[in-house]
């Protein structure tokens, strides 16, 4: 049974009951905006933290190793 508090993993749930897997595509659709939104500004930030490293002087490999490990 799903949580109201957990997120749906739908590889978990596609085994089961059709009206559990109905409920997390249901979640999923209400949650995809913010979880689009939250990949955008993610993606802003690593570019910020990448064009920082190389303002800073690192070549663009080492900021962008560096970057990828910008994480919240």
């Amino acid at each position: 049974m799903m949580s109201d508090n957990k997120v749906v993993n739908l590889a978990l749930v596609a085994s089961g009951d059709p009206s559990e897997v109905a409920k997390a595509v249901g979640e999923l659709r209400t949650r995809l905006p913010g979880m689009i939104e939250y990949q955008r500004i993610m993606a802003r930030l690593q570019r910020e933290a990448y064009l920082a490293y190389l303002a800073e002087g690192f070549t663009p490999k080492q900021a962008l190793d560096l970057a990828k490990e910008v994480r919240p």
